[in-house]
């Protein structure tokens, strides 16, 4: 089962600061830089095993809970390092998959009323990085209304910031700032402004702090 152990984070690389052995006998020098995939712990068998990727082989090294000495729980810091998150490419794969929208339809929406479907399409076509139709379909979207428009490319914006193409991301974040200004602009007394802000900025603040964590992201 997943586990705690010292300092020790499933997908982060390691460096090896000391030689050692493992309780089977294997063997790994110093300087290595494998990327710790799995930790756990069996009680019953008093062993602690990491699994981690070292030359793109998957490697498994278990430990005796009861020994003094050598890799354990308290003195892995003794032996590791750890650096940056590397994401299990598997698990981002299955994410990428589940985030996929379905193929967009072939012509744009344009009945009203239909406005969530346009949405769809938007998203569908943005995704796969289609931005002159999404754009196109976008025009029919606009038709709804504007707050809950604005409101609704925020959401596609945040959907997008797991996109393996951080276009898709940028691209609604930018039409989702342009609808928040835009409904904004349409204030009709200085109240209005002052009240439609209470709603724009925080969409805004939220948006910005999207970006800074998808930059952030190894």
């Amino acid at each position: 089962m997943g586990c705690t152990i010292d300092h020790l984070r499933a997908d982060h690389r390691l460096t090896v600061l000391k030689a050692f052995r493992d309780a089977d006998g294997a063997a790994c020098p110093a300087g290595e830089t494998p990327v710790l995939r799995r930790m756990s712990l069996d009680w019953g068998a008093q062993r602690i095993r990491l699994e981690w990727e070292r030359d793109g082989a998957a490697e498994v090294f278990s430990f005796d809970l009861r020994a003094s000495e050598g890799p354990g729980n308290g003195r892995m810091r003794e032996y590791f390092a750890v650096g940056e998150a590397v994401p299990d490419p598997a698990e981002q794969a299955a994410a990428v998959a589940a985030l996929e929208p379905p193929p967009p339809a072939a012509e744009p929406v344009r009945a009203a009323g239909r406005w969530d479907e346009a949405l769809e399409r938007v998203w569908a076509l943005a995704f796969r990085g289609r931005f002159e139709e999404a754009a196109e379909q976008l025009r029919w979207v606009d038709e709804g209304p504007a707050p809950r428009v604005a409101a609704a490319l925020t959401e596609l914006a945040e959907r997008a910031a797991a996109a393996p193409n951080p276009a898709v991301f940028e691209w609604l974040r930018e039409r989702a700032v342009d609808a928040w200004y835009g409904w904004g602009s349409q204030a009709t007394s200085g109240g209005d402004g002052a009240a439609r802000m209470l709603e724009i900025k925080p969409a805004l603040r939220r948006l910005d702090r999207l970006r800074e964590q998808r930059a952030a992201r190894p």
